[in-house]
């Protein structure tokens, strides 16, 4: 029989003692301070300051997704399958990730009144919860110590190549990688088929979570099932394992029970669903024309500097440029590095797996994974300008894989227990001190690295704005029509923001919007959006539509008709530039800009507890300056006590956004008022203008205009 597991009593045995009661509560404790180191490293960040993990794109995009399922529960006459986006091209839920194996939690979430960005970020921080939980799990079930095992999960949960694909919140959640490979384990020891359907549930759970970490996890257990059973071929070959399965199936079928075939039935679950989700990929994939030449997948195969790579780690970033200055393609997916630490500790590992310093019961299964790990970086990895990986794409599905480089967060399990192998293999020293100090300094030096790693968030009043901003302006431009399609462009902003502003806009306004932005895209599209683009992708889907007979019936004039356009530069019913507006919606303003606007008083009086004062912007750059923008230009004031010079950026509350635009050279009237202060004194009047969410104007080069007259309170 092939030995994985510890021996027998190694875990939970022995007599329920006072000792053995404190063992037994050691890994739970354990379990729980390493829970709360993470809270503290990991969500703590995020859920004081209300940042939300990842970017302005690949982050909202999945949170996108997640709010489109929660409504397509809430909200029956959504079309789970074609959230309304690229309109009118359907099935665009299979463009990307659907997250259908993980949506439940964000749903818990969003049940209880928790709002969208706040439930993305609770329901990503349970993935990291959940995932931590499974590997603690199978890494004590695979024999090794508590402290050794809590290491290893925390390593393996929280990599550094993790924290770098933060943005990519598909791939935290990895509760089925662990699982499954001590469920192909177990079968591999056994025959057992419990453990077969273990298998597939499990493997089955992680391609619903994620087609990407579902298809890498194949890669890594097809590896560790090849090399476990030629390390073990002597002991019980792949015609005996077939031979104990077939024994066991027949008592299945003969000696029926409620559990073994509840056991059965529950398997089933995770398993119809993938084969229904890779069915539902490989239809809409297949009327797409979905797919990735080998340049583009080139580009995002592992090199082997890669695995040194880590920019978001500050320290090793300057070692990184100072020893090894390699450059490599797509930069930003090539992070790779586990982090000094857990790096030491798998070279640690990988010599004394080699060696054969590794106590029996464990020996097998680092072998395994190390080789497994090995053949892995072998085939993965771009050589020059060659890689075997390019013989893999062949196989159906797999060109639609790009980014390769991810394997990483699926590697670093069995790249966890080369690194528990290494710690077990210190702590077993003679004397014990030097290994054990070892052992303490590299895991602290791994949790430092995940301390240390820039993790991605952004701010989610940036994103709200942008959001209300097209909201606010499409309900204006869309007075008088009926059904209304959205479509926003704007200018020399990044494509993805646009196209993902459009998508959250739309979504909050009910409406489709030719916008898109996903893992795929549809005939027709542009990335970059001009004048010409609605009647452009209308006419690639009329095409696609008279091919495959599916979407909507709607004809183009139909189609422009309903077109409501929010952005810059404005674009009339003809697909070309349009005249400017008095009160157009812009881009947002440079900082710069503050040194050539001005404001000058034009009257002060007082009525009674009110002032009315009117003063005239004057905006002698060359830049248009819209009033309506995602950072709106806003006039604010504040009194000031005579006589006293109170902080530059202190008191400035009150807000009045400009109602027109301000051309170039030219001046914007405002008559205004607010009330007196309600402390009697002397006061003096102060104006201010403020881009809201970006900056004051007085800190970039604009003169607080401060009135001479004095204002008595009495």
């Amino acid at each position: 029989m092939i030995e994985f597991s510890a021996p027998t009593g190694s875990l939970n045995s022995g007599p329920v003692a006072v000792g053995a009661r404190w063992r037994n509560a050691v890994p739970w404790l354990l379990g729980a301070f390493a829970i709360l180191l993470l809270y503290v490293f990991m969500a703590r960040p995020y859920l004081v300051t209300g940042t939300v993990p990842g970017d302005l794109g690949d982050a909202r995009f999945n949170a996108y997704i997640l709010e489109h399922t929660f409504q397509r529960i809430d909200t029956r006459n959504l079309s789970y399958f074609s959230p309304k986006i690229f309109y009118p091209y359907p099935g665009a839920i299979f463009l990307s990730d659907t997250h259908i194996g993980s949506a439940a939690f964000y749903i818990f979430f969003r049940s209880l009144g928790v709002a969208e960005f706040p439930s993305f970020t609770l329901w990503l921080l349970t993935g990291y919860f959940l995932t931590f939980a499974a590997s603690y799990y199978v890494l004590l079930q695979l024999g090794f110590r508590p402290v050794v095992a809590v290491s290893a999960a925390i390593i393996f949960t929280f990599s550094l190549p993790s924290i770098q694909q933060i943005g990519h919140a598909q791939l935290v959640y990895r509760v089925g990688v662990p699982l499954a490979f001590l469920s192909l384990l177990n079968y591999l020891r056994s025959g057992l088929l419990k453990h077969a359907f273990s298998l597939i549930a499990w493997t089955s759970l992680q391609l619903l979570c994620s087609i990407y970490t579902g298809v890498f996890l194949v890669f890594v257990l097809a590896a560790v099932a090849a090399w476990s059973l030629f390390l073990n071929r002597r002991s019980l070959s792949l015609v005996a394992l077939l031979r104990l399965s077939q024994i066991d199936g027949r008592s299945l079928v003969h000696g029926w029970s409620v559990r073994r075939w509840t056991m059965l039935l529950v398997a089933a679950v995770p398993a119809v669903g993938a084969i229904l989700l890779l069915g539902a990929y490989h239809h809409w994939g297949a009327m797409y024309g979905l797919g990735r030449g080998w340049k583009e997948i080139a580009t995002q195969i592992p090199r082997p500097q890669s695995y040194l790579l880590m920019d978001n780690l500050p320290y090793w970033k300057v070692v990184y440029e100072t020893l090894i200055r390699a450059d490599v393609p797509t930069r930003h997916e090539q992070n790779m590095f586990m982090g000094f630490g857990a790096f030491s500790l798998f070279l640690i590992g990988a010599a004394t797996t080699i060696a054969g310093n590794v106590p029996r019961y464990q020996d097998n299964l680092a072998k395994t994974a190390l080789l497994a790990l090995v053949s892995l970086f072998v085939v993965l990895t771009m050589f020059g300008n060659e890689s075997l990986y390019f013989f893999l794409t062949y196989i159906p599905g797999l060109n639609s894989i790009r980014a390769v480089t991810r394997i990483i967060v699926v590697l670093m399990f069995p790249a966890a227990i080369v690194i528990a192998t290494g710690a077990e293999a210190l702590l077993r020293t003679q004397p014990r001190t030097p290994g054990l100090s070892a052992v303490c300094i590299l895991l602290t030096a791994s949790l430092l690295d995940i301390a240390m790693v820039q993790k991605g968030g952004f701010s989610r009043s940036e994103s709200d704005s942008r959001t209300d901003a097209i909201v606010d302006e499409a309900h204006r431009q869309s007075r008088g029509i009926a059904n209304p399609i959205l479509f926003v462009m704007e200018g020399d902003e990044a494509p993805y923001k646009a196209h993902l502003d459009a998508m959250f806009a739309a979504q909050q306004l009910g409406w489709p919007t030719i916008n898109g932005y996903s893992g795929n895209s549809v005939p027709g599209y542009d990335y970059r959006s001009t004048c010409e683009t609605p009647a452009r992708q209308m006419a690639a889907y009329e095409s696609w539509h008279r091919q495959h007979h599916a979407g909507p019936e709607i004809g183009e004039g139909e189609f422009l008709s309903r077109l409501v356009f929010v952005g810059w530069p404005r674009c009339d019913s003809g697909g070309s530039i349009a005249g400017e507006s008095d009160a157009s919606f812009g881009p947002p303003l440079p900082p710069a800009i503050a040194k050539f606007v001005s404001l000058i008083p034009l009257s002060l009086d007082k009525h009674e507890s009110q002032l009315a004062f009117e003063i005239a912007i004057r905006n002698s750059s060359e830049t248009r300056i819209a009033a309506r923008s995602f950072s709106p230009v806003r006039v604010s004031w504040r009194f000031v006590e005579a006589g006293k010079d109170p902080e530059k950026g202190a008191g400035w509350d009150p807000r009045f956004q400009i109602p027109k635009d301000i051309l170039p050279g030219g001046d914007l009237k405002l008559a205004l008022s607010t009330d007196l202060p309600k402390k009697p004194g002397d006061f003096r009047l102060e104006v201010s203008l403020v881009a809201e969410h970006a900056f004051s104007f007085y800190d970039e080069g604009t003169d607080i205009l401060r009135f001479a007259q004095i204002i008595s309170v009495p």
